[in-house]
């Protein structure tokens, strides 16, 4: 069968309306179409910044290091915490965790906030002794932050004995779909941790001659995100934000091709009344907020106070704790008498039996002369 050779018009076609991730799949396998996919935009549903790498239209890419043992058999712990991702900060040739690079900037990067790191110089002996009082049994490790601490022991008492360890350093690229396949690639830790996420971040979108397409982000990093220089993003219309929702909206907005973001829907997770005052998350038309119940018994901010403070035409409130008392809604409604809320203002709230909403909200409105509740 004859075939003829795509012109350069129709492949710039038919790259615009390929998938992402299959585009740029596509694009490192055939290095004749490469050039051209980079001018062509790229059009995503998803793009998120997550802590070890990236998302696409929910394939994530995600770099750890791992330890693969080349004499014995890998220790449990350490096979189970490179299952769980690895470790997304620099290592010694012992395993131990160095994080003097995390917050070294290159071209592009963006700023939020610094990853604190200090060096333990306490006595090995000391270290080695305060682990095995604190390290459970493997039946009781749950977290990958678990694993961890029982695999320092583990390169402590190989560090105490100065002798070869059994096993390299390497980083592992995974790729996987949400539902879907899984493909894990390794390579040499040659570089810093930092250096590897920004290779991904240039794979991923280095290069661009136009703005990343983004109809939703996901943003679960929150001390430096690795992009290329001049890097563009433009037609969001949602935001999720995981953690430092100011922070992060000010950072970002160098990124943001559209100078006054106006968004169809924010999600935070424990904002602070300060962040609410965020023009990106103020101007949004609707707001999902979610409150821990840990956080607000280490702060002076009450929840009322969060809520009083949300300007959003429409909101959405959940927490995991108690519902809101009698005096938080009242609280809550003269707030909204007094500052003039808008008319077709919402807030939805969550209880745990309806029959409790009712009681809570006819006694609210027994406060109000003219009041009543619209039950649906």
């Amino acid at each position: 069968m004859n075939s003829k050779p795509l012109s350069y018009d129709s492949l710039k076609c038919v790259i615009l309306h390929m998938e992402g991730n299959k585009r740029i799949e596509l694009s490192r396998r055939c290095p004749s179409i490469r050039m051209t996919e980079k001018i062509v935009p790229l059009q995503l549903e998803e793009l998120g910044f997550l802590k070890n790498g990236f998302e696409l239209n929910r394939t994530k890419y995600e770099i750890g290091i791992h330890q693969q043992y080349h004499v014995g058999e890998t220790p449990n712990t350490i096979r189970r915490h490179n299952e769980s991702g690895g470790y997304s900060t620099d290592l010694d040739s012992f395993g131990l965790e160095d994080g003097r690079f995390r917050n070294v900037l290159t071209p592009g990067d963006i700023f939020i906030k610094e990853d604190p790191w200090e060096e333990n110089n306490e006595p090995l002996e000391e270290r080695i002794q305060e682990l095995e009082g604190n390290v459970f049994e493997d039946g009781a490790l749950f977290f990958p932050r678990d694993y961890a601490q029982r695999n320092k022991l583990i390169f402590l008492r190989h560090l105490h004995e100065n002798a070869p360890v059994p096993f390299e350093n390497v980083f592992c690229l995974k790729r996987s779909i949400l539902m879907g396949s899984e493909k894990v690639e390794f390579y040499k830790y040659n570089m810093n941790y930092h250096q590897a996420v920004k290779n991904l971040a240039m794979l991923l979108f280095g290069g661009r001659l136009e703005p990343v397409n983004a109809r939703k982000m996901i943003i679960q990093q929150s001390n430096v995100i690795r992009l290329p220089q001049s890097l563009k993003i433009k037609n969001i219309l949602e935001i999720d934000i995981y953690f430092e929702p100011r922070a992060i909206c000010e950072a970002l907005s160098e990124v943001f091709q559209e100078p006054n973001l106006l968004l169809k829907r924010m999600q935070l997770s424990d904002p602070r009344v300060e962040d609410l005052t965020t023009p990106i998350i103020r101007n949004a038309e609707y707001i999902n907020i979610f409150l821990e119940s840990a956080p607000f018994h280490n702060r002076e901010e009450e929840i009322i106070d969060v809520l009083t403070n949300v300007a959003n035409l429409e909101a959405h409130f959940e927490m995991n704790t108690n519902e809101l008392t009698l005096q938080d809604l009242l609280t809550l409604v003269r707030h909204w008498k007094e500052t003039e809320k808008p008319i077709g203002s919402l807030l939805f709230m969550m209880f745990r039996t309806k029959q409790l909403c009712m009681e809570r909200f006819m006694d609210v409105a027994k406060q109000f002369d003219g009041a009543h509740l619209i039950e649906e």
